[in-house]
């Protein structure tokens, strides 16, 4: 058996698919925002997954994960409206 398709019939279905893949891709984007990785159950939770089975899949090296450190210097609101003003903070604004 051979089927033949005239490729100008495919283009709404091809058309339509990446389509629908974009707008699932920008839903996404949409739902997690901004946020550059997730801790394991976070992750869990937005997979509709429990918490162990996402640790369960990583431990058998199904899926990988990365470690970021978590001692990053974190900027209270003080800073950042001083650095968003466009002011410079010296070592009394350090303390806040």
């Amino acid at each position: 058996m051979q089927v033949t398709i005239d490729p100008a019939e495919l283009e709404p279905v091809i058309t339509a698919t990446i389509l629908a893949t974009l707008l699932a891709i920008k839903a996404d984007e949409d739902r997690l925002g901004d946020r550059l990785a997730f801790s394991e159950p976070e992750a869990a939770r937005l997979l509709s997954m429990q918490p162990h089975q996402l640790r369960d899949e990583r431990l058998r090296g199904r899926l990988g994960a990365s470690g970021i450190p978590t001692s990053t210097k974190k900027r209270n609101s003080r800073h950042t409206n001083l650095v968003t003003h466009g002011r410079s903070f010296d070592s009394h604004d350090r303390e806040c």
